[in-house]
Formats: C-alpha cells, sequence, structure tokens
C-alpha cells in the first residue's frame, strides 16, 4: 500500500509507542521497553510514510548473559497492518543489521513469532534451538534466530 517510505533515527518513546501498538495490543503501555533499548549505542530506526510513522526496528549489542560486543540482538520490529508486505520491514531489517556489522558485529539474533520465520528466513537467519510459547504474550509461538557474518 505504502510504496514510498523514509528511514531515519527515531526517538525511544516513539519506538516504545508503536511497538505497544502493534507487538503488545491489549496489554498495559510501556510493555514493550526491551533490554538493551537504552543503552548509548543502541539504533532505533523508524519508517515513515508521507510523515507518518509506519514501522520501527530497534537493535543493540546482546546484554543477555555474559556481555559479548560481538552479538547484537535485533528487536522490536513493528510494522503498520497496512503496510505489511511492502518491504518496509525488510529494509528497515538490513539497515539495523547493516549498522551491527559496521560496529563490529560477529553474530545478530532475535527472537522471532512463528507467523515471521519466512521473513527471517529471507534475510539469512536460521532456527536456533526448540520453538516455544510465551506467557506473557499468549498462544504466540516463537524461536530464537540467528545470523552469523562470515569472517
Amino acid at each position: 500500500m505504502h510504496d514510498e517510505f523514509q528511514l531515519d533515527v527515531v526517538a525511544l518513546a516513539d519506538v516504545w509507542a508503536l511497538r505497544d501498538e502493534i507487538l503488545r495490543a491489549g496489554l498495559p503501555p510501556g510493555d514493550s521497553m526491551y533490554a538493551g533499548d537504552q543503552s548509548a549505542d543502541t539504533l532505533h530506526v523508524g519508517a515513515f510514510s508521507h510523515g507518518h510513522l509506519v514501522a520501527v526496528s530497534s537493535i543493540c549489542r546482546d546484554v543477555s548473559g555474559e556481555r559479548n560486543t560481538h552479538v547484537w540482538r535485533l528487536g522490536g520490529m513493528a510494522v503498520k497492518p497496512e503496510c505489511r508486505n511492502c518491504g518496509v520491514g525488510t529494509t528497515l531489517a538490513r539497515y539495523c543489521i547493516a549498522y551491527a556489522k559496521r560496529s563490529g558485529a560477529e553474530r545478530v539474533w532475535c527472537t522471532a513469532r512463528i507467523s515471521a520465520l519466512t521473513f527471517y528466513q529471507n534475510l539469512g537467519f536460521s532456527m536456533i534451538g526448540e520453538i516455544c510459547s510465551r506467557a506473557d504474550i499468549g498462544e504466540e509461538r516463537f524461536v530464537r534466530m540467528e545470523l552469523a557474518f562470515p569472517s
């Protein structure tokens, strides 16, 4: 539906608002704050169509477990329904992945909804581990995806 969009860095408050609306519909506001969101080198990028924010994505250094600065996490991919299947998600993800690579990433991982597996596989991600459910999201099923860069 939206052929043209512009990418730009976006404020964290705008990222959280769109994530809440799309990824956490029906849950309390503020439920889409992720570890690493406020780190200095985290990138929050949005796609705008006709001046309106229609999609967001974030990428940050992995902050789980032992800190490995060469592993990054892609997270919070949220695209308004009317803008899906037009390439905006792919463009955002590639932009974030390129940022991580420039920052020294050796791998990027994410948690993907089963409904988005093909999207992530088309970006080069592979499934790691088993499919699981998350109680906080309801019946949605997820899997960890990983993209390793050749040395």
